[in-house]
């Protein structure tokens, strides 16, 4: 299943950032054209096959508000957003367990925002928006809760950068400071910080402002068609996706084998987890 599921990633990325190449670019990233005009694409273009897995429906594994999904060892990890829980199901649909829940007791929080899978120690770790991260066992039991330094708060989004570091976005913080942040894993200490914007960003962004694909975090911003790498270090222009004229009707499926070709290995818009 997991490599079915990044096939579809790797096509679904390279659907996104354009259908043309593009030339006598002058910057040290690619620059990748997008058309301007509506472009019918069939599912025949972009995957080999679809397959369909009906997720177990019971009383325990109801879902109102998906929003986001990681595979980890052929497991489903689903973010339910209207009730901040995690539930775990096989490749077959088959419901695991839920992971987390609202309350004020040991190992309950308020809400969460995001969740960051550890495939090596086998935790998952929920972020609070006040800026705690609840890690739990993936058999579901409690293991520690931890608090991230204030300000800021609001807490959206994190990501793992390295096995000693790791990512947050926040859309609320000082005018100075960047609303992406770097922090070492043992102790939370700020490494480094980027991007200073208002909280407006946060009703304009739809979905995760981070993805991973391979050894690689990416960033992307509401309004911004650059794309960033983000590593310990720093961060990097990956690419951008830039207008360009209308193509005939003719010149279009040429432009499109020659985008999936190019870049179908390189680039992904869907997290991917080893």
């Amino acid at each position: 299943m997991n490599k079915g599921i990044n096939r579809i990633a790797a096509a679904v990325g390279a659907l996104a950032i354009g259908l043309s190449c593009t030339g006598g670019a002058t910057t040290d990233y690619p620059l990748l054209p997008f058309p301007r005009q509506e472009t019918p694409v069939r599912l025949d273009d972009l995957f080999r096959g679809v397959e369909i897995t009906p997720l177990e429906t019971t009383e325990a594994s109801l879902l109102s508000y998906p929003e986001l999904l990681k595979t980890c060892r052929d497991t489903l990890f689903v973010f339910d957003r209207s009730n901040s829980s995690l539930l775990l199901f096989a490749p077959d649909g088959k419901f695991i367990r839920r992971i987390g829940r609202i309350g004020r007791g040991p190992g309950e929080y308020l809400r969460a925002r995001d969740f960051l899978i550890d495939p090596d120690g086998r935790t998952v770790s929920l972020l609070n928006p006040i800026g705690e991260i609840i890690t739990y066992g993936f058999d579901g039991g409690f293991i520690r809760r931890e608090r991230l330094p204030e300000p800021p708060a609001n807490y959206q989004h994190l990501e793992r950068l390295d096995a000693k570091s790791l990512v947050t976005w926040s859309s609320e913080h000082r005018d100075r400071e960047g609303g992406v942040r770097i922090w070492t894993r043992e102790g939370f200490a700020l490494q480094n910080h980027f991007f200073p914007a208002s909280a407006a960003w946060s009703s304009l962004r739809n979905g995760s402002v981070f993805n991973r694909y391979r050894d690689t975090v990416y960033y992307h911003e509401s309004l911004d068609n650059r794309v960033y790498a983000i590593s310990s270090d720093g961060v990097r222009t990956a690419y951008e996706v830039v207008a360009t004229e209308v193509l005939a009707p003719e010149e279009i499926p040429a432009a499109r084998e020659a985008v999936l070709a190019k870049f179908q290995k390189e680039f992904t818009f869907m997290k991917e987890l080893p």
